[in-house]
């Protein structure tokens, strides 16, 4: 859809996963850490694949921004501030899906920046996207803080729903 582009691609294709990994996450059927990388690559793919001309340089760009700063012949206080410069502007939307989609194919030269940069720390930590991530990441990704802090407990689906569709 030409209609979905920019931040309307971005919040667009959030809300297709969200909806997705709401699904999984509720499903009855236990799930090992590599099943549960296994359905995310999957459903992160697809969604993806349908926005790659859209989301595919935007990715690609941020990746060799955090590059360029981690290869720079800088002090490691002066890459962690740039870096810190870089992800401030990105939403929390967006620094989920970058997680997501360095769990794919698609963005296996950027996982690594994740972790050196903490590119999930500003996550909120509401957000069920960002459990399952946790799951998923070393917990320097997500910088400093506490990430074993827990989430809201499950109360019914409305709470998720609504927490998932960022409608408070």
């Amino acid at each position: 859809d030409s209609n979905r582009v920019g931040v309307k691609c971005v919040e667009y294709c959030y809300e297709k996963l969200s909806e997705a990994v709401k699904i999984a996450h509720t499903s009855p059927i236990p799930m090992t850490t590599a099943d549960l990388r296994a359905v995310i690559r999957s459903l992160y793919s697809s969604i993806y694949s349908a926005h790659i001309h859209y989301m595919g340089h935007y990715f690609r760009n941020l990746y060799y921004i955090f590059k360029f700063i981690k290869d720079a012949t800088i002090p490691d206080d002066k890459k962690k501030f740039y870096g810190g410069i870089i992800r401030a502007q990105l939403s929390s939307k967006e620094l989920i899906l970058i997680g997501f989609n360095c769990l794919t194919d698609y963005g296996t030269k950027f996982d690594e920046l994740i972790v050196t940069f903490s590119l999930l720390h500003n996550i909120m930590n509401d957000d069920v996207n960002r459990s399952i991530l946790t799951a998923l990441y070393d917990k320097k990704a997500f910088g400093d803080e506490d990430i074993t802090k827990p989430l809201p407990e499950k109360k019914d689906n409305q709470f998720y729903y609504t927490l998932l569709n960022n409608k408070f």
